[in-house]
């Protein structure tokens, strides 16, 4: 396939220069780094630019939007920021998917690959694309690996691929290639994202905004497969304006990228300029590392490949396809003659399977079978095969060590990838590798030990803020085929199939094509300013006035063939050209006449190939705000320049100590400090003391050089909301006094703030203690815990579809008198987090209304409450509702912070909590921000900076009052 003629720069002059993708990362066109004339661009004479405040930053007339859009073998997702974004917090995921609100086991920041269309469908209207595709369906996946099918296969590939077919996968339509089908996969992206950006910034801004798209590739990709998928995106309508680009970026780079961004995560006490890095991305279908040295960490972070970057086609669907085929083993044509909509993706079945897959950890102690429903009408059912099916229940049964074999060797190929990587190193003397960064899809499963949902928003970041990548390692060698003399008695057994004989007309020569001439080898260093020249002669006829081709050509071999007659050579593209496009005038060239008369033309071409680095790609981000936070919540307590950071225990239990975190001021005076303890959310049921932490509110209080302390407690359903409450409150009196002892200085006001379900407690506690707080700050908290949300049954959080709860209830039973369970005071929240069974237990709760159940023990009591109402809360359960029992005329000035468009705690709540504490004579501010979620405040910011540096935070306003009460309740 060749280079399309639009992508040349066509030049009058005898030199054609083209931006070719070659190079370890592969794009297209110039890095974004380098400013278009556009950002340059002065405005008219007479005018200033116009500005905009809008949610997605600050809009000016010389403001991109930079899209990313990650198309990966199993799952796809987009994320969208602005040009002038300053951080990763500025990056907006897409996380509404068509159809995805029928879907509980995601939270649809990214959808299935999956494309089915309606001439296939009867029940179609038009063709449907990810969460659109329901079970039964005929359904086209894992095509992304079909647009790379004529690569050369590698050690690393996956020896059974080519046999996935067999099982509903990688086929394709007839009368359609895998190009078509990503094509209108693409479409259906492309119309959710003009939707989600004129939702975002509005239609008449979007309309005048240049849009730079990034799209995701395999590092390993050969660049037939880079431009096929490049040419899907165009024909979906991406970049579809003149004022639009469409650049691709490569996977591992961008996994980089997010991963060490020091101005993200804070990671610059985490590397050492000097020392290696390697990033492992596990995607779906493919694998990437790649390994790079630190050069420096500030300014900015900078790095330099230090390997040739290495993987293959040996992702998490190989876990897939073991276990087709451990099943076809052992239950032989029962189950291999059911069909795709019952065993193919998007079935039930692989639905099933899809979660165990991500859930598998050694770690866990239950020694039960893995369960997945599947019917087998025909499988006969010994005693023997009993162990490996229920058929009561139509169940198949995974032991242990039955997914452990199907994990295996998918890992055993990654870790020989990494001890390639690591040898590779060691051999050329380069630094040793002291941080390893495990990205992408495959990795969400506990026994690989990684994060989800990562490519698409580096893709974003690396278009804001350009490569940090300074040198890279090209993976192949890059050339092109060449004419010598022929000599018979050393060429005679040439190819003939490859390679041709032609005399030169003008030396009267003999001479043979097909030898490489390699312009650049394996494992040359690349940057920004790479390109390589190469002079040839292109000889026409007086006759001929068509186009011609120059062919280029790589090779992924250590050693670099001499003849085009290896079969590890692969054609890159040609570029075409014709004589008009050079613009030399013919009767200004040397020419000589053939015995036939013909005049022969000579012409002495230079071919520049400039070697573009825009492949980045990132390590990316969680479904919500909040979750990236966990990851970072312990080093960012640890890592506060100028503060101390303790773990301290509170109060022992039979089940052992409880803990809380304190930081707090190095140096400080005899004067009181001021102390703000945090209590975290989690519905009560999951979550600890360094979870959800909300990092505006840390970042103010150390900016006021104040205490922050964070406790944990028990957690609900092996406790009640009592032993969450009796916590709370030890926790308080324990700051009030044992503190100051601890840390060795004087404490002076203490403010009690906390965040959904830790809203609950910070108010339910200051009801029940004598000494009160000075303030309360309650961020959308659970505070009608009697209320509506959680007395009438039918409701899911999030906005997801209700489900049979009964099996997650019997898993998690409320707690009875003397329950033997180990109560639970803290539960790290995992990336995974909505397929997490204690996550479960928070949608289940709502969804039959059994919280208040849960919370004091006691069955029955929430169908209680909301046919009789709150007297009919036993008097010894009364202090877990304090909006309808407490002393509220007693309880501090309080600030109440909800968004009215969260979902899983309603604002209702807050509202609710509002009008009793102002009937109360309660001093209560609020602020119910109109378009904030649930979790909206979790990001890394500081709403004490300027605000033209922080308006990309959502509702900084909104946060910032909030610090306004409580440096006033200080001062009061």
């Amino acid at each position: 396939m060749g280079i399309p003629p639009q992508e040349l720069n066509r030049l009058a002059s005898p030199s054609i220069t083209l931006p070719v993708n070659l190079s370890l990362s592969t794009v297209i066109v110039a890095a974004y780094a380098r400013p278009s004339p556009r950002q340059n661009a002065r405005p008219p004479h007479g005018k200033t630019p116009v500005h905009f405040n809008h949610p997605c930053g600050h809009l000016n007339t010389m403001t991109k939007l930079i899209v990313g859009i990650d198309y990966g073998t199993t799952y796809s997702g987009l994320s969208f920021a602005l040009s002038n974004a300053a951080d990763f917090k500025d990056i907006h995921p897409w996380t509404k998917y068509p159809g995805s609100s029928t879907h509980i086991a995601e939270h649809c920041h990214k959808a299935p690959s999956w494309v089915a269309f309606k001439d296939e469908n009867p029940d179609l209207d038009e063709n449907a694309w990810g969460y659109q595709i329901e079970p039964g369906m005929k359904t086209y996946a894992w095509t992304k690996l079909l647009l790379d099918d004529q690569a050369l296969a590698t050690e690393y590939d996956d020896p059974d691929l080519n046999k996935a077919a067999g099982n509903g996968l990688m086929r394709l339509p007839a009368g359609r290639t895998a190009k078509d089908v990503v094509t209108e996969y693409l479409k259906g992206m492309h119309s959710m994202y003009k939707k989600a950006v004129i939702e975002k910034i509005g239609e008449d801004i979007l309309e005048e905004m240049p849009v730079d798209f990034w799209l995701t590739v395999p590092a390993t990709w050969t660049e037939r497969a880079k431009l096929i998928t490049r040419a899907a995106a165009l024909d979906a309508g991406f970049a579809s304006r003149p004022i639009d680009r469409l650049s691709l970026i490569t996977e591992p780079d961008a996994a980089a990228h997010m991963a060490l961004k020091s101005s993200i995560h804070h990671v610059e006490d985490l590397i050492d300029v000097g020392t290696g890095v390697m990033v492992c991305d596990l995607g779906g279908g493919t694998v990437d590392i790649t390994t790079s040295e630190i050069v420096r960490k500030s300014p900015s972070l900078k790095l330099r490949e230090i390997a040739i970057g290495a993987g293959g086609k040996c992702g998490g669907t190989f876990v897939d396809r073991n276990l087709y085929k451990l099943l076809a083993k052992r239950f032989g044509t029962a189950f291999t003659s059911l069909g795709p909509q019952h065993v193919g993706p998007g079935s039930q079945f692989m639905d099933q399977f899809e979660m165990r897959k991500r859930d598998f950890s050694l770690d866990t102690p239950s020694k039960k079978s893995y369960k997945l429903t599947l019917p087998m009408r025909s499988l006969v059912v010994t005693p023997e095969m009993q162990k490996y099916y229920d058929p009561d229940f139509n169940w198949v049964l995974l032991s242990k060590d039955d997914m452990k074999s199907l994990f295996d060797p998918v890992i055993d190929v990654i870790l020989k990838l990494v001890k390639d990587q690591v040898d590779q190193v060691k051999r050329d003397k380069e630094p040793i590798i002291k941080t390893m960064c495990l990205v992408g899809g495959f990795g969400s499963s506990p026994y690989v030990k990684e994060s989800w949902a990562a490519v698409v928003c580096g893709a974003v970041l690396r278009g804001v803020e350009g490569s940090m990548v300074g040198q890279k390692k090209c993976r192949r060698h890059y050339g092109h085929s060449i004419s010598r003399t022929y000599d018979p008695a050393v060429h005679f057994n040439f190819d003939e199939n490859k390679r041709r004989l032609w005399n030169d007309p003008w030396t009267k020569e003999q001479n043979l094509s097909g030898f490489m001439d390699w312009e650049i080898a394996k494992g040359a260093l690349l940057d920004d300013d790479t390109e390589i020249s190469t002079s040839f002669y292109s000889h026409f006829s007086e006759y001929f006035d068509g186009k011609h081709s120059h062919d280029l050509y790589s090779c992924s071999l250590d050693e670099a063939p001499e003849t085009i007659e290896n079969e590890r050579i692969e054609k890159v593209g040609e570029v075409l050209y014709t004589i008009d496009d050079i613009g030399i005038d013919k009767t200004k060239i040397k020419s000589i006449q053939d015995a036939n008369g013909i005049h022969w033309y000579q012409l002495l071409l230079t071919l520049t190939i400039r070697l573009s680095d825009e492949d980045v790609g990132v390590l990316s981000q969680t479904s919500k705000y909040v979750l990236e936070l966990l990851r970072m919540a312990t080093s960012l307590f640890s890592s506060l320049r100028g503060y101390t950071y303790k773990t301290i225990p509170y109060k022992s239990t039979p089940h052992g100590d409880i803990v809380l975190d304190v930081v707090y001021p190095e140096e400080a005076d005899d004067s009181p400090t001021t102390v703000l303890i945090h209590i975290h959310g989690g519905f009560l049921i999951v979550g600890d003391r360094y979870s959800f932490a909300p990092y505006w509110l840390v970042n103010a209080v150390t900016t006021r050089k104040w205490i922050f302390v964070s406790p944990d407690y028990r957690l609900v359903p092996e406790s009640t909301a009592h032993a969450s409450l009796d916590d709370s409150i030890d926790a308080y009196k324990w700051v009030r006094s044992s503190l100051a002892d601890a840390i060795g200085r004087p404490i002076g006001p203490v403010l009690l703030a906390g965040s959904s379900a830790g809203g609950y407690l910070a108010l339910t506690t200051a009801n029940a203690v004598k000494h009160k707080p000075d303030a309360l700050l309650l961020i959308y908290g659970m505070l009608d815990a009697a209320g509506p949300r959680y007395t009438t049954p039918g409701t899911n959080i999030w906005g997801a579809p209700p489900f049979d709860t009964t099996s997650v209830l019997s898993q998690f039973p409320r707690t009875k008198e003397n329950d033997d369970r180990k109560a639970i005071s803290g539960y790290p929240p995992p990336e995974n987090f909505q397929q997490d069974p204690r996550f479960q237990v928070a949608s289940a709760l709502h969804i039959d209304a059994l919280f208040p159940d849960y919370m004091a023990g006691v069955e029955g009591l929430s169908r209680e409450i909301a046919s009789k109402g709150i007297d009919a809360i036993p008097e010894e359960h009364r202090r877990l509702f304090p909006l309808s029992f407490g002393d509220l005329a007693k309880i501090p000035r309080t600030f109440l912070l909800h968004g009215v468009n969260d979902s899983a705690v309603t604002v209702d709540c807050s509202i609710v909590a509002e009008k009793k504490l102002r009937e109360a004579g309660v001093e209560v501010e609020k602020d119910f921000p109109e378009d904030a979620e649930h979790g909206f405040d979790g990001r890394i910011g500081n709403v004490d900076v300027e605000k033209a540096e922080a308006d990309g935070i959502p509702n900084i306003e909104s946060l910032r009052n909030a610090i306004r009460f409580l440096d006033s309740s200080v001062k009061n």
